[in-house]
């Protein structure tokens, strides 16, 4: 079921791509594969993306099952646990800058992206704390939830990207 050690070259080359399209950055892939996945291709250490897949299709917000995994009873999207690093350390070889790095979680077409801005991430009243049972495997592990209206949306819609109000 689950790999724990995933390849996510395809979703770092989607993303990157992206980023170009929307935000007119360029990133490139962190010289140490056990850090943040994305850099800022200029500046090393100014700006990191973290990535993640996601399994759904189409639209998250309207999906039936993926934002309501964190069993709120509101749909959220969510951050798991072990990368909280990338937002809450002092580690220079890990993490670009604490202060810039965002989160952005695709569908399996990457026809959407869900960016959590490290505004967002720090914002104590924003995190939600959370364990639950992903659907991608089979025990409890802890997440950071945040809500549908603290996060950013971006859709490909004829081949332009929109971000959704």
């Amino acid at each position: 079921m689950f790999n724990e050690n995933y390849d996510d070259t395809e979703v770092r080359e989607a993303v990157k791509k992206i980023f170009l399209e929307i935000f007119n950055l360029n990133l490139k892939d962190h010289s140490n594969p056990y850090a943040i996945d994305l850099v800022y291709e200029t500046h090393n250490t100014s700006y990191g993306v973290e990535v993640e897949r996601g399994w759904w299709s189409g639209n998250f917000w309207s999906n039936k099952k993926y934002p309501y995994l964190s069993g709120q009873g509101f749909k959220t999207i969510n951050i798991p646990i072990r990368k909280k690093k990338y937002w809450y350390s002092d580690i220079i070889n890990n993490v670009p800058n604490n202060v810039r790095n965002c989160f952005v979680r695709t569908n399996i077409d990457f026809t959407q992206i869900i960016l959590i801005n490290s505004k967002t991430i720090k914002n104590l009243n924003k995190v939600i704390f959370t364990e639950f049972i992903p659907g991608n495997s089979e025990k409890l592990e802890e997440f950071m939830s945040f809500r549908m209206e603290d996060v950013d949306t971006y859709n490909l819609i004829k081949n332009k990207w929109i971000k959704k109000k």
